[in-house]
Formats: C-alpha cells, structure tokens, sequence
C-alpha cells in the first residue's frame, strides 16, 4: 500500500457488513472517502445455534465479495483491507472455518477482535472529539456502545480511565431471549434490568453513577435518535437533551419494526434491533445524573482507521498510555491496595529497566507491561495474604484492564505469579520458549524491586544504578539500606542473577 493511497475497513458485525474507504493523515487524522452496509443475520444464527448456518455463511461471502469488487474500484487489494469480526464471530463454533474460507477465496483476513478490544478501538473513535468537549474532562463520564452482541462500556472521572467492560447483552441476544409474541415494551424493559443489574452493582463500587454527568452513546442507534431530535455542534458529534431522547422512545414504544420501517425508512433489522438499543440507553442513563445524550458520529471502523493513521504500535500506544495506568491504578484500588507502596515499586521496576536496556533487548510495550503487573502485584492480598501471587495473578486473568488484550493480561498475571515465592516450577508452566524468557526477566525485575520496598514503608531511596560486567548495582542515598531490604533482595535477587548473569547488591 503507497502512502496516500486509500485505505479500507471492513466490520463483520452481529447484524451487517460494513466498510469504509478513508484517506489517513497524520496524527490520527482521515476523511471518509466512501462507505457501504449490508443487512446480513450472523448474529441470529450464532446466540441461537451456536454456529453460522449455511445459508448465512453464502450471503456473507457474496457480500463480501460484492465489497472486494467495490474496492477493486479504489485500487484496494484484498490483501490490504484491515478486516475486524465481533461478537457473532468471537462466539460461533465454526468461526475458525468462516475465517478460512473468507481468506482461502476471497484473500480477505479476518481478525476477530476480543470485547475488550472492541472497546478500546471504539475510545481510538471517540476520544479525539470528546479531548474538545470541556465537560469531558471536568466531569465523570460514561461512554456506551450497545451493540448486536454485546455493550461496550467505559467509565471516566474527569477524563481519565476508572474501569472498562464488554457484556455479553447485544440488541440480538436480547430479542433471542424474549419470544416473539412478548416483545412489548414492558418484557423488553424487564429483561434489560434483569441483565444489566450485576453490571450496575459493579460500576457503582468502581465510580457511582449518580456522579456521572456526561453520558456518551456510540452507535448507529443513537445515530438515529440524534437525526430525529438531536442538534447537531460543529464538532463531529450531536446532542439530545434527556427529555427529548425519552420523549422519542416513549413514541417509539408503540410501533412494531414494520412500523418503523414505513415511518422512518430503516431496514428490518434496523428497525427491529432500535428499541432494544434504546432501552439499555435508556436505563444507563436515568441511573446517572447526566441531562443529555452526545453522541459522537463514528463507530469501531473509524477507531481502526484511528489506530492506522496514527502509525507505529509506540505512538499507538502513546494515545492510551494515560488511560491503560489509570485503568491499572483503578483496579488496585478496588482490590484495596496499598497503592503508595504499588508506585513505589512500579518506579524502582521501571528504573531497573530502563539501566538494563542494553542487556534485555525489550521494548516500550514490555515497560508497560511490567509497570502494569508492579501496580497490580499485591492485589491478590484482597483474597488473602497466603499466596496472594496466586490470588493476584487469577485476579488479573479474570479482570477487564483497558488496552490490554487476554494474551497481554496473561503475561502481566504470570509476572504477578513469579513476584514471591518459589519461581521455579510455576515459570515450567508456560509452554512457549519466548513468551517463558519474557516473563523471567520482567518477574525478576519486580521481584528485586518489590525487595526494595519490603516494609512498605518507602524507607530505600534509590540514587542510581549502576551495570558491571558481574554485578548490578543498585545505590541508596543513605547508604547500603535497611537490612529488611537487603535480606529481602538476597531471599528474591535469584532470578535475578540467573536472568541477568550478574549478582545484585545494594550499596
């Protein structure tokens, strides 16, 4: 692909195929050159059977083959469309075979992105508008996706990261729950406060909603609403007052998808997918303070064209930097850290690090990663102090952490799990040479680090570190430090020394 060449998308969502044609600028920046959508049931197939029924697998390869020779048009090679997959796919047993066959005819490479990820490519869409939004940063906000398959939501206190989810409830899988003759607006409604009550519980212990004043909706729903009664700012997004967003889906409440069809021009499954996107709106918003809907006017395919402009994986991950140590910050308090000691031990980690660069050959993304498991390295003291690497470890498995995918929440548990303790046998456990050799040399970096700080108290102050061709050595401003610390780094420095191949010492 030359550069200035134009650029595609494709989206193999729940209930359609989209794409997107765009021109990439600098920073982030591009301009949407041409789009395309086609109705296609994956979902319906996938939340009832468990697989992509025949006939629907047929209908999606035409219409992606019908898109191909669209592209042909722009001068965009299969080989080159950037091809992401969702719920529907992330779910269905026959995915892998799906995926083969679109590359094997089509030449077209599907990546099936995790939920999590889905919400991280949809803050790359929305974050540069709403970094122009005053009350974005000023207030504590909600941004939420729902989806066919799933609802992506992100929480905010005045503008940084505080957690981050995908739920498995999608306009589809709902519709699949309530049988077709009890879909009046009351069995919908239940069904939504059924599903999202575990949800809520667990947002108010992380930032109460009721504290929430800026609520962003994402989607094609909201989209919809926002043409009908929102206004539209000069920035790419809209604004719907509370009142006139309940108003409409009090009026919509009425209508069947046949209705809606004739009255607003939509697609079946458009219209038959809008008040159950609306109705998990609706009750996210009253439980939070906020007066009106924005609503940002981009989808997960503009956060991958986002992610394409801004280039290299480093600058990348510059742009959720901030929010991925936030996010890491939040999740130890929730686990009731002692976050003063957490830091601690992240900055002396992170300096032996970087005084090791010439010896390790790792890069920015393994510095994050290491800081990601010092700040989050006690958190299994929140199940119990026995083992808490155990417990700490599984935590982090288990936990959604912004801008970290399940492979990259594993590395940072099996950091965690080799943080204390016998390292041994629990390092033979991974079965991948490279992934094993990355995990020794960040663990054993943490673990001196976690040495330095073993009262808790932040009484070693370093001053510097020096590397020799047999030792590393790590200086104190007053002096060798505590014998705590020093009979800690000798009990933790030996994977160290196997590692690195040099003795740790503190002078």
């Amino acid at each position: 692909m030359e550069k200035g060449s134009p650029v595609a998308v494709l989206d193999i969502g729940t209930i359609a195929l989209r794409l997107v044609v765009a021109q990439l600028f600098p920073k982030g920046e591009f301009r949407i050159l041409d789009r395309a959508v086609r109705n296609c049931p994956l979902g319906k197939d996938v939340f009832e059977t468990g697989r992509i029924g025949q006939e629907t697998m047929l209908a999606a390869l035409q219409i992606l083959k019908d898109f191909c020779e669209l592209l042909s048009g722009w001068g965009i090679p299969p080989q080159d469309v950037r091809v992401i997959a969702t719920s529907a796919l992330r779910e269905a047993r026959n995915s892998d075979a799906f995926v083969e066959r679109v590359e094997r005819e089509l030449g077209l490479r599907i990546k099936v992105v995790e939920g999590i990820e889905q919400g991280h490519l949809t803050y790359l869409a929305v974050q540069k508008g709403l970094s122009r939004i005053k009350e974005f940063a000023r207030t504590n906000a909600l941004i939420l996706e729902v989806g066919g398959g799933s609802t992506e939501i992100m929480v905010f206190k005045r503008g940084k990261m505080v957690s981050s989810h995908s739920l498995n409830l999608g306009t589809v899988r709902l519709l699949k729950q309530v049988p077709g003759t009890l879909r009046e607006w009351s069995r919908l409604e239940h069904f939504v406060r059924e599903a999202i009550l575990g949800i809520w519980e667990l947002l108010n212990s992380e930032l109460p909603l009721e504290r929430i004043a800026t609520y962003v909706a994402v989607g094609g729903d909201p989209r919809f609403v926002a043409s009908r009664v929102g206004r539209r700012e000069k920035l790419p997004f809209w604004r719907i007052s509370k009142e006139g967003f309940l108003t409409f889906l009090h009026d919509l409440k009425d209508l069947s998808p046949e209705d809606c069809v004739r009255k607003f021009s939509l697609s079946f499954a458009e219209a038959e997918n809008l008040l159950p996107a609306l109705l998990i709106h609706r009750e996210f918003l009253l439980s939070t303070a906020a007066d009106e809907l924005i609503v940002p006017d981009v989808s997960i395919r503009e956060g991958v064209l986002v992610g394409m402009a801004l280039g290299s994986e480093v600058e990348r991950e510059q742009e959720f930097y901030p929010q991925i140590i936030a996010s890491a910050e939040n999740l130890a308090r929730k686990f009731s850290s002692d976050l003063s000691h957490a830091l601690f031990v992240r900055d002396l980690a992170l300096t032996l690090f970087d005084a090791l660069s010439s010896l390790h050959g790792m890069d920015s993304h393994d510095r994050l990663v290491l800081e990601v498991a010092a700040i989050l390295h006690d958190v299994g003291r929140f199940v119990h102090p026995e083992r808490h690497e155990v417990h700490g470890a599984y935590l982090v498995r288990n936990s959604d952490l912004f801008g970290f995918s399940k492979g990259e929440l594993e590395v940072a548990a099996r950091v965690i799990e080799l943080h204390r303790g016998a390292w041994v046998e629990r390092i033979r456990e991974i079965s991948d040479p490279a992934v094993r050799f990355r995990v020794k040399k960040l663990a054993s970096l943490l673990r001196v680090a976690d040495a330095l700080d073993r009262s808790h108290r932040q009484r070693f102050v370093p001053a510097g570190v020096e590397v020799t061709e047999r030792e590393v050595l790590v200086r104190s401003e007053s002096g060798a430090g505590g014998e705590g610390e020093a009979l800690a780094l000798r009990e933790k420095g030996d994977l160290f020394e196997e590692v690195w191949g040099r003795r740790i010492r503190l002078v």
